[in-house]
């Protein structure tokens, strides 16, 4: 494992002195020698001086297909327990305020193949899901799979929600091997708390109080 420690004295803006700290893990899980799966952690805790808005998160791109297959959008993806999605407004590109039910909309995440819902969502896919975990509770969130269902990756976290992006603006970007990475070219499961929650009455609170820990985790489980 790895720490990283930072400090943001007053910016941008935000008021007192918060300092925090990430440990970053890697364990892997076997059975009679063989390796079963891989597990990267993230640990994110964090102090503040002063009360202080808070939303640590980690914004990876998959494409369980392969990173050099081309768009991600015949990945399957599942979003496990959650309450409802938080519609967004065109304008602002922040969360209405609602939690609203997935029933019968493209929002049902359900081992679904993204290109077959993402046609119905213009602009594609940038909502967060409210999940029903208790409380202070690692628990599954999401997990995404190629197309045969072979290699997956599931989110595990004690976040009350996560991000759903399907790269509506990965723009032709190089990467590894001089692979291309445009438009829905990688989906990213953000786990993290309400997007605009600090206007949000309804919304968990991003409030970090003065004196008190801010402790997070999110975990990739890597099952191939």
């Amino acid at each position: 494992s790895s720490g990283i420690n930072a400090e943001w004295p007053l910016r941008p803006g935000y008021p007192g002195n918060l300092e925090v700290t990430v440990i970053v893990s890697i364990r892997t899980k076997s059975n009679r020698g063989k390796v079963k799966g891989t597990f990267l952690s993230l640990d994110m805790t964090a102090t503040c001086d002063q009360a202080t808005p808070i939303n640590l998160t980690f914004h990876p791109y998959f494409n369980m297909d392969g990173h050099d297959s081309g768009s991600a959008l015949d990945n399957k993806l599942t979003v496990f327990d959650y309450a409802g999605y938080l519609p967004m407004d065109p304008e602002t590109v922040l969360p209405t305020g609602e939690i609203v039910s997935t029933k019968g909309t493209p929002f049902n995440l359900d081992i679904s193949r993204i290109g077959d819902l993402i046609t119905d969502v213009p602009g594609g896919y940038d909502h967060s899901f409210h999940l029903c975990s208790k409380s202070g509770f690692v628990v599954p969130a999401a997990e995404i799979a190629s197309k045969d269902e072979q290699y997956r990756i599931r989110v595990l976290t004690n976040q009350p929600g996560v991000h759903v992006y399907s790269g509506n603006f990965l723009d032709e970007s190089k990467g590894k091997g001089g692979a291309v990475y445009g438009k829905h070219g990688g989906i990213a499961l953000e786990a993290q708390n309400f997007p605009n929650a600090v206007n949000v009455p309804a919304f968990p609170s991003c409030i970090l109080p003065e004196g008190e820990e801010y402790k997070r985790n999110i975990t990739f489980s890597f099952c191939f």
